[in-house]
């Protein structure tokens, strides 16, 4: 609640007015209104979804974004080698040191994590649909749909003005290296590379898919025949039919689209070393 995090605050010498919103629209509000050319930082608690949110807002700003991982999975946070417990994580606000980062930018929204097509964008998708089931049972839905949703695509991928022609599985344009629940999908991605991460899955079998999903827990997957990975400054996706787009963790696009990387996007705090 309000009054731990304002102990927190407290114990970590930070003034702190604790504000408590809605929905991500209440929080963009806030914001616009109250955070941007009014104050220099922001402390956000929250998971990805929220981060991702407040990020639309902060990009392109002065206003540093200072997190404190409250989340499933915690992608961006873990990136930047953020402590999970609030103790430390409101002492790198109060003697962290401000840094600026790259963000993804996916035809004017931008992602912190990934974008991309294939199985995982159809699964967001499936499970946004799903809403107003049970979790249980959306979950065990989900993870049937899997081996359902088990299919290549044909597109176009264009790189950095080079085009190709794939069939392909899943394709992940990476700014962080993890996604999802903690999969390090992009185990060599960087926030401060000035590029995108491209991870390509070709056609796998139902059987493979159990083996190459163990290979991505322990980031060994890159060495395996069916997966490349690839780099760009931009990337252009497109297809004969649409499909769907992922964008961090929300399915919220279709192709084509063209992924850019944009150079000191964010400003972030940081802890020292």
């Amino acid at each position: 609640g309000a009054e731990p995090l304002a102990t927190y605050a407290r114990a970590a010498g930070l003034r702190a007015k604790v504000v408590y919103t809605g929905s991500s629209r209440h929080l963009k509000h806030l914001l616009r209104t109250q955070v941007v050319g009014k104050r220099s930082r922001v402390a956000i608690a929250g998971g990805d979804g929220t981060v991702h949110h407040a990020v639309q807002v902060l990009a392109k700003t002065n206003v540093t974004l200072c997190i404190l991982p409250m989340g499933t999975a915690n992608n961006f946070a873990t990136a930047l080698h953020l402590p999970r417990d609030m103790p430390s994580a409101f002492r790198v606000i109060a003697e962290g040191e401000e840094k600026r980062v790259e963000l993804g930018d996916a035809g004017g929204e931008y992602f912190t994590e990934g974008a991309g097509v294939g199985v995982f964008a159809d699964l967001l998708a499936l499970s946004g649909a799903q809403h107003d089931l049970p979790n249980t049972l959306r979950g065990l839905g989900v993870c049937a749909s899997t081996f359902l949703l088990n299919h290549p695509r044909e597109l176009t991928l264009t790189l950095d003005g080079v085009e190709s022609e794939e069939v392909a599985l899943n394709i992940t344009v990476a700014n962080s290296f993890c996604m999802g629940y903690n999969l390090p999908i992009a185990p060599t991605a960087r926030l401060t590379d000035g590029l995108l991460d491209v991870i390509i899955v070709e056609a796998l079998t139902r059987r493979e898919m159990w083996p190459y999903y163990r290979a991505l827990r322990s980031q060994m997957h890159l060495g395996l025949p069916k997966i490349r990975a690839l780099r760009a400054r931009e990337i252009t996706i497109s297809s004969k039919h649409p499909m769907v787009l992922h964008v961090d963790e929300r399915a919220a696009r279709s192709t084509p689209v063209t992924l850019r990387i944009v150079p000191e996007a964010l400003s972030v705090m940081v802890d020292r070393l």
